[in-house]
């Protein structure tokens, strides 16, 4: 028996990706298994499969707007790094709008 059996009969009954991964958040399935179960049962892409994920949760209106709101920290985060590089000789940096230079590049 295919442990997605009871998502797969979902499915078949005509219920949203949406409604079947809120199934399947119920059941304990961590975010990984339910875009693979997304994918799976659904045929949906991995792009698709987040976007489910991403509005069902209510996390943002779109898997887009919802990248948008990770854009400051990963800013922040490579302003760290680029800072810890440049303190160690000989070893490139990296900044925000790219992400790796050779030292002595701009």
């Amino acid at each position: 028996m295919d442990p997605f059996d009871k998502y797969a009969a979902l499915f078949g009954q005509e219920q949203d990706p949406q409604a079947i991964y809120r199934v399947a958040k119920a059941d304990g399935l961590d975010g990984i298994a339910c875009i693979r179960l997304l994918r799976h049962i659904c045929g949906l892409s991995l792009v698709e499969a987040k976007r489910v994920l991403m509005t069902a949760d209510e996390r943002a209106e779109s898997l887009e707007a919802y990248q948008e709101k990770l854009t400051p920290g990963v800013k922040h985060a490579l302003r760290e790094l680029e800072e810890q590089r440049g303190s160690e000789k000989g070893i490139g940096h990296t900044t925000a709008g790219d992400m790796y230079t050779e030292p002595g590049q701009p």
